[in-house]
């Protein structure tokens, strides 16, 4: 993708669904394409006015015009995005950060210590056909 990416200056991402966090705006912003899109769902999470892009509201055409009028007259902040945005999409959505976190989360999860709890009415010393203790983490 990002060889096509890097033909154009602006991704317009006009999207009204909540999308959970939309790869293209990722893909566009690591190449240093800026980005003028909505911030609906997760988008707001690197999409950021001013910083990382320029926003405008769902299905609001003018304001989209707008905006991207605005970046063909002013290529110091076209630059200045660019840089902002593929900055945060590298350092957020680095494939070794992600890596590090979910690293982090498996170790927190497996030095979590199991505590046992007996069902009422049960005893853990009934017979080989009994129900196992539910086991609680925390």
């Amino acid at each position: 993708m990002p060889p096509l990416l890097q033909q154009y200056d602006v991704l317009v991402f006009p999207s009204i669904w909540e999308e959970p966090l939309a790869r293209m705006v990722q893909e566009a912003m690591a190449t240093g394409v800026v980005v003028v899109g909505t911030t609906t769902g997760g988008t707001r999470e690197i999409l950021v006015e001013g910083e990382t892009g320029l926003t405008f509201e769902p299905e609001d055409a003018a304001a989209l015009a707008r905006r991207v009028e605005e970046l063909s007259n002013d290529r110091a902040l076209m630059a200045r995005l660019a840089q902002n945005a593929r900055s945060k999409v590298t350092r957020q959505f680095d494939i070794r950060h992600t890596v590090d976190e979910i690293e982090e989360h498996l170790a927190e999860v497996a030095s979590m210590r199991p505590h046992r709890v007996a069902r009422p009415g049960r005893s853990s010393m009934e017979g080989a056909g009994a129900e196992p203790e539910s086991v609680v983490h925390g």
